[in-house]
């Protein structure tokens, strides 16, 4: 269930997924889905969602210079403004920021 779990996210993952439409997909509860994932992960499955939708956003920031409003079309945020308050609820910056440190440090 784990394995079929992680193929669901690597391959469908979008922002406007949730807990439960992943449960409802591998046909349990988000009870069972998420002592499955706290099992593997000592995560929350939402916690896990999160972090790999985060770790998405970064990978598109690196990216061939994609504009913000790709990457949110990419990961399914209707808006920019929303994209941006999430990464900067995880990473307390921009994502504007974020790939500017980035290229800072890449350059040094």
């Amino acid at each position: 269930m784990y394995n079929r779990f992680l193929y669901l996210v690597r391959n469908t993952h979008k922002y406007t997924l949730r807990v439960e439409d992943y449960a409802r997909a591998l046909d349990i509860s988000t009870k069972t889905l998420t002592r499955i994932l706290s099992k593997y992960t000592n995560r929350t499955t939402k916690v896990y969602l999160d972090e790999f939708l985060l770790i998405k956003i970064k990978r598109y920031l690196l990216d061939e210079g994609l504009t913000l409003q790709e990457i949110a079309n990419r990961v399914d945020f209707d808006e920019i403004t929303n994209l941006i308050k999430f990464f900067k609820k995880f990473e307390k910056r921009t994502p504007s920021e974020f790939k500017k440190a980035t290229y800072l440090l890449n350059d040094s």
